[in-house]
Protein backbone atom coordinates (compact mmCIF):
# COMPACT_ATOMS: atom_id res chain seq x y z
CA UNK A 1 0.00 0.00 0.00
CA UNK A 2 1.35 3.39 -0.93
CA UNK A 3 0.98 6.82 0.61
CA UNK A 4 -1.34 7.76 -2.29
CA UNK A 5 -3.95 5.24 -1.16
CA UNK A 6 -7.47 6.64 -1.18
CA UNK A 7 -9.38 5.86 1.99
CA UNK A 8 -13.17 5.67 1.87
CA UNK A 9 -15.71 5.55 4.69
CA UNK A 10 -17.14 2.05 4.80
CA UNK A 11 -19.45 2.41 7.77
CA UNK A 12 -20.09 4.96 10.50
CA UNK A 13 -21.97 3.76 13.58
CA UNK A 14 -23.33 5.92 16.36
CA UNK A 15 -23.68 5.02 20.00
CA UNK A 16 -24.44 6.92 23.16
CA UNK A 17 -21.47 9.16 23.81
CA UNK A 18 -19.50 8.32 20.69
CA UNK A 19 -19.18 6.78 17.28
CA UNK A 20 -17.20 4.21 15.32
CA UNK A 21 -15.75 4.90 11.87
CA UNK A 22 -14.47 2.14 9.61
CA UNK A 23 -12.49 3.24 6.57
CA UNK A 24 -11.09 1.14 3.77
CA UNK A 25 -8.77 1.35 0.81
CA UNK A 26 -8.61 -0.86 -2.25
CA UNK A 27 -5.41 -2.77 -2.92
CA UNK A 28 -4.37 -5.22 -5.62
CA UNK A 29 -5.51 -8.07 -3.37
CA UNK A 30 -8.75 -6.56 -2.00
CA UNK A 31 -9.76 -4.11 0.71
CA UNK A 32 -7.74 -3.09 3.77
CA UNK A 33 -9.70 -1.64 6.72
CA UNK A 34 -8.97 0.65 9.63
CA UNK A 35 -11.35 1.32 12.50
CA UNK A 36 -11.45 4.21 14.94
CA UNK A 37 -13.77 4.71 17.90
CA UNK A 38 -14.44 7.98 19.64
CA UNK A 39 -16.18 8.22 22.99
CA UNK A 40 -16.97 11.15 25.21
CA UNK A 41 -16.47 10.57 28.92
CA UNK A 42 -16.19 12.63 32.08
CA UNK A 43 -13.03 12.67 34.15
CA UNK A 44 -12.87 12.88 37.96
CA UNK A 45 -13.47 16.66 37.77
CA UNK A 46 -16.54 16.21 35.53
CA UNK A 47 -14.61 17.61 32.57
CA UNK A 48 -15.30 16.13 29.15
CA UNK A 49 -12.59 13.82 27.82
CA UNK A 50 -12.54 12.24 24.36
CA UNK A 51 -11.15 8.71 24.26
CA UNK A 52 -9.90 7.41 20.91
CA UNK A 53 -9.10 3.80 20.08
CA UNK A 54 -8.51 1.92 16.89
CA UNK A 55 -7.50 -1.03 14.79
CA UNK A 56 -5.40 -0.73 11.62
CA UNK A 57 -4.59 -2.71 8.52
CA UNK A 58 -7.09 -5.58 8.64
CA UNK A 59 -8.19 -7.39 5.48
CA UNK A 60 -11.36 -8.79 7.04
CA UNK A 61 -14.08 -6.23 7.80
CA UNK A 62 -15.37 -8.33 10.71
CA UNK A 63 -12.00 -7.89 12.45
CA UNK A 64 -12.52 -4.12 12.64
CA UNK A 65 -16.17 -3.99 13.63
CA UNK A 66 -17.19 -4.16 17.27
CA UNK A 67 -18.67 -7.52 18.28
CA UNK A 68 -22.26 -6.21 18.48
CA UNK A 69 -22.09 -3.62 15.68
CA UNK A 70 -25.66 -4.50 14.63
CA UNK A 71 -26.97 -3.03 17.89
CA UNK A 72 -25.48 0.40 17.08
CA UNK A 73 -27.13 3.17 15.06
CA UNK A 74 -26.16 3.28 11.35
CA UNK A 75 -25.04 6.75 10.26
CA UNK A 76 -23.50 5.73 6.94
CA UNK A 77 -22.86 2.55 4.91
CA UNK A 78 -20.74 2.57 1.75
CA UNK A 79 -22.78 1.54 -1.29
CA UNK A 80 -20.45 -1.38 -2.09
CA UNK A 81 -20.99 -2.84 1.39
CA UNK A 82 -24.77 -2.50 1.68
CA UNK A 83 -25.37 -6.15 0.73
CA UNK A 84 -22.66 -7.34 3.12
CA UNK A 85 -24.25 -5.45 6.02
CA UNK A 86 -27.81 -6.38 4.99
CA UNK A 87 -27.06 -10.13 5.02
CA UNK A 88 -25.34 -9.98 8.37
CA UNK A 89 -27.86 -7.62 9.96
CA UNK A 90 -30.75 -9.88 8.92
CA UNK A 91 -28.98 -12.95 10.33
CA UNK A 92 -28.09 -11.21 13.61
CA UNK A 93 -31.61 -9.77 13.96
CA UNK A 94 -33.16 -13.18 13.44
CA UNK A 95 -30.87 -14.69 16.08
CA UNK A 96 -31.73 -11.93 18.57
CA UNK A 97 -35.47 -12.33 18.00
CA UNK A 98 -35.22 -16.12 18.45
CA UNK A 99 -33.68 -15.49 21.87
CA UNK A 100 -36.47 -13.04 22.70
CA UNK A 101 -34.13 -10.04 22.63
CA UNK A 102 -34.84 -6.62 21.17
CA UNK A 103 -33.32 -5.50 17.86
CA UNK A 104 -32.15 -1.93 18.44
CA UNK A 105 -32.42 0.65 15.64
CA UNK A 106 -34.13 -1.85 13.31
CA UNK A 107 -36.00 0.80 11.32
CA UNK A 108 -32.82 2.87 10.85
CA UNK A 109 -30.93 -0.20 9.63
CA UNK A 110 -33.77 -1.16 7.29
CA UNK A 111 -33.85 2.36 5.83
CA UNK A 112 -30.06 2.46 5.41
CA UNK A 113 -29.81 -0.98 3.84
CA UNK A 114 -32.97 -1.09 1.73
CA UNK A 115 -33.62 2.44 0.45
CA UNK A 116 -31.37 4.02 -2.18
CA UNK A 117 -33.28 7.29 -1.72
CA UNK A 118 -32.54 7.28 2.03
CA UNK A 119 -28.82 6.73 1.34
CA UNK A 120 -28.86 9.50 -1.29
CA UNK A 121 -30.45 11.89 1.21
CA UNK A 122 -27.78 10.99 3.78
CA UNK A 123 -25.07 11.44 1.13
CA UNK A 124 -26.39 14.94 0.30
CA UNK A 125 -26.54 15.92 3.98
CA UNK A 126 -22.98 14.70 4.51
CA UNK A 127 -21.74 16.68 1.48
CA UNK A 128 -23.45 19.79 2.80
CA UNK A 129 -21.87 19.34 6.25
CA UNK A 130 -18.41 18.75 4.77
CA UNK A 131 -18.64 21.98 2.76
CA UNK A 132 -19.27 24.06 5.88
Amino acid sequence: MTEEATWEEIVVLGCEGGQIEITGTRTDTGWVFDGVSYSLNLDEDNEEVVDVGGVRGRTNLEQVLPRRWFQLYPIWVHDEFVDWFRQRFEAESKALLQRGWEVFHESAWNSMLNSEQYREDIRENRRWLNER
